[in-house]
């Protein structure tokens, strides 16, 4: 009985000090997503405007002209860039992106896929699984880098320009609030013009007269790489505040758990403890009765 009391002080000691990294690590992930919230307001906005802007040029358009707005007549690979953590402990993050991705390519059993992981979990992953993967990132830790998120659209693109690739996708877990996020997979390239200037019916939206300086094919070539570094900023602070708040909540929920569970093993040891001193008051009890029997 001494022995188990000894180790039930050893429990609570471990699950006491399992409490205290799970609180900080909670605190930690505070401190992240309260930085990266107000990158998210800002290239929010930002992408909104510059997806504006792109809807007002296209509809003004008689023809769309430019090779990112064209569907590629040949079928090739399909290009699949899966936004995962580099670190874990962040609950279902990280699993809902690949299931997701899963789904998706057991819903394209014709198509080959090549994909680009973005952070250690999913290149850890697919490369088990010995997909092609002609560019990764690793090594970001939920930091946000504007020049590693523009390099990444570069890459997209340059992939993209492949002739054996036809399009290109995102998946990544969708920011919508602490307690909401949901992963998707969205079409990065081509992009569709008609998805900005057809409405529901299929006819195109009410024309709005621009004067254009330069011309309207000039403005493209610069908005159309701008849009897509704009929107692959969005994706990844999405994704980061994401990691952070999935974090969050499950280091909140381990903290939770480990006081719990230390609360339940403090009465056990007490229980304990009072058997024992019980059992030593009878032994006494018992051997003064024998002495004084004699």
């Amino acid at each position: 009985m001494g022995r188990s009391l000894k180790q039930i002080k050893r429990r609570i000691k471990s699950v006491e000090n399992t409490e205290k990294i799970t609180r900080a690590m909670e605190m930690v992930s505070v401190s992240k997503l309260r930085g990266v919230q107000n990158l998210l307001a800002a290239n929010r906005g930002y992408f909104q405007r510059i997806d504006a802007l792109l809807s007002h040029v296209l509809l003004s358009c008689e023809e769309f002209e430019h090779p990112l707005l064209k569907e590629k007549k040949e079928k090739g690979d399909i290009a699949l860039c899966v936004v995962t953590s580099d670190n874990g402990l962040c609950g279902v993050y990280n699993g809902s992106v690949i299931k997701l991705v899963n789904h998706f390519i057991e819903k394209n059993p014709d198509k080959r896929f090549n994909v680009i992981p973005v952070g250690k979990r999913g290149f850890s992953y697919f490369k088990r699984k010995n997909f092609k993967m002609p560019h990764s990132v690793v090594g970001i830790h939920g930091r946000f880098s504007a020049e590693m998120s523009d390099e990444l659209a570069g890459k997209l693109l340059a992939i993209f320009g492949d002739a054996g690739i036809s399009e290109v996708y995102v998946a990544y877990t969708h920011f919508e609030s602490v307690a909401r996020h949901k992963p998707v997979i969205e079409k990065l390239l081509h992009i569709d013009p008609y998805a900005r200037v057809l409405d529901e019916d299929g006819k195109k939206k009410k024309r709005m007269d621009f004067s254009f300086e330069p011309k309207r094919e000039m403005i493209l070539e610069k908005l159309i790489p701008e849009y897509l570094k704009a929107k692959m900023r969005l994706i990844m602070v999405e994704s980061l505040i994401a990691e952070h708040a999935s974090r969050m909540v499950a280091m909140k929920t381990a903290t939770r758990n480990a006081k719990e569970l230390k609360d339940k093993l403090v009465m056990l040891r007490n229980k304990t403890r009072q058997t024992l001193i019980t059992k030593d008051v009878i032994e006494i009890i018992s051997s003064y009765v024998v002495l004084k029997s004699e």
